[in-house]
């Protein structure tokens, strides 16, 4: 007899409204996973981001949970978790706060009997098919007393089935992704983890974690297909965070495209070093219509700060490159930065104002530095100051603490700076200042 599975991404903080229009890949994958060994089975998905609190509470009614959890949702998916142990329901955990605190929440909370490290599919297919929790990699779990923790299996990409957004319930044609102003995106992703911090450790506000890997690009090709022609989605929107790095990759991407495919716009992200004359070339070629970049900062000695591996000099003739190919950017900068001081916020400014005069900027992106679990950054500040309360730390805590510590400026002047960038001539801006106290 099959079991009743639920799958949750629990409901996050306001600023992450791109999750009502396209569902969290992670959590659909795994749903894909179940549905692939077991065609039969009862799986149901629910996006906290399409419901209130007490709607979701209420539709907990199944033999095992599963719960997707960030920093900016974890508390959520306690609540959620307890009402599934008052049904009885077996509760499993993923996603990145369970990544980094696993045995902390363990300890702290008996509504989650077990918790998923790294790739989920095949452990939570395990799972359902009630494979004893000894014999399941990936997995992090309770016995006795003591925490018990399995290998750790890396999954191979592209033996992993394509998200299958046909699961959703709710019309996904008509709720496509609005991303930096630009509607119709489908989210994809042909890589997972960051080439940067494999090569050279990563920016120290990288929370990203496990193994880089990269799907072979004809696996990418597959599933662009399969989304254009069950979808209509001519705009795709790859979730890899350094595509451009890999130049051999990148080169057999393009190779490899099919020739009917010349009408696909794709929206990716890069880092301003590996925009050169051969490169944007090459996305032009590709059918890019925008490409994201961290520009971050207007002083080179704070990109040095956060190893970002990249210039103002990068980001300038990146964004000129781009315009002269027809390819347009939409740009993210982080303020509070280690070592940010009132004259460096100035040059962020200025150098914000440069980029949109001389590049054809869609979107800003501006965001107070927050110092993730699993970045650099956050192990910095620990040894700083207390700012994990049990299983839980709290998004604004985390800046202000910070600021305070590791920049010569206060939050104020941070402010006055996103404002004045924020204020640029451009099509789209994104505050993801925290307005409460998460």
């Amino acid at each position: 007899m099959n079991q009743k599975i639920q799958l949750i991404y629990p409901k996050s903080r306001p600023f992450l409204k791109h999750f009502k229009y396209d569902f969290p890949l992670g959590i659909l994958s795994i749903a894909t996973f179940l549905n692939h060994k077991n065609p039969n089975s009862d799986t149901e998905l629910i996006n906290g981001e399409m419901y209130t609190e007490g709607r979701v509470l209420k539709k907990i009614d199944t033999d095992i949970v599963g719960l997707s959890a960030n920093l900016m949702n974890y508390e959520n998916a306690i609540k959620i978790a307890q009402r599934a142990k008052e049904r009885d329901s077996k509760v499993i955990l993923g996603g990145p706060h369970s990544d980094y605190f696993h045995d902390i929440i363990l300890r702290h909370r008996d509504c989650f009997d077990a918790v998923v490290v790294g790739d989920g599919e095949k452990a939570f297919a395990e799972i359902a098919e009630g494979k004893p929790f000894e014999k399941i990699s990936n997995l992090v779990f309770r016995k006795g007393k003591k925490i018990v923790h399995n290998p750790v299996e890396v999954l191979d990409l592209d033996s992993i089935p394509f998200p299958d957004r046909g699961l959703i319930k709710r019309n996904f044609a008509s709720r496509m992704l609005d991303f930096f102003g630009m509607r119709g995106y489908v989210n994809y992703c042909s890589q997972k983890g960051c080439l940067w911090k494999k090569n050279r450790g990563g920016c120290i506000f990288c929370a990203m974690g496990g193994q880089y890997r990269a799907r072979k690009p004809e696996n990418v090709w597959r599933e662009i297909r399969y989304l254009h022609e069950k979808f209509n989605a001519r705009r795709l929107h790859d979730l890899s965070a350094t595509l451009t790095l890999d130049k051999k990759w990148l080169h057999d991407f393009v190779k490899v495209r099919p020739k009917d495919m010349s009408d696909i716009e794709l929206f990716i992200w890069s880092r301003a070093s590996d925009i050169t004359e051969k490169t944007a070339e090459t996305l032009c070629r590709l059918g890019v219509g925008s490409v994201a970049l961290g520009a971050e900062s207007g002083s080179n000695e704070i990109l040095r700060n956060i190893n970002k591996g990249t210039t103002m000099e990068q980001n300038l003739k990146a964004v000129k490159l781009l315009k002269r190919h027809g390819i347009g950017c939409a740009l993210s900068f982080v303020f509070g930065l280690l070592g940010e001081k009132e004259s460096t916020l100035r040059d962020t400014v200025e150098h914000a104002n440069k980029l949109v005069k001389e590049g054809d900027i869609r979107g800003i992106t501006c965001t107070v530095m927050n110092p993730l679990p699993g970045s650099p950054s956050f192990e910095m500040l620990k040894r700083k100051a207390s700012v994990i309360h049990g299983d839980t730390v709290h998004i604004r805590e985390l800046e202000e603490k910070w600021v305070e510590h590791f920049t010569h400026v206060d939050m104020s002047k941070i402010y006055d700076a996103i404002d004045d960038v924020l204020s640029l001539d451009t099509p789209y801006k994104l505050d993801r200042r925290v307005e409460h106290n998460y």
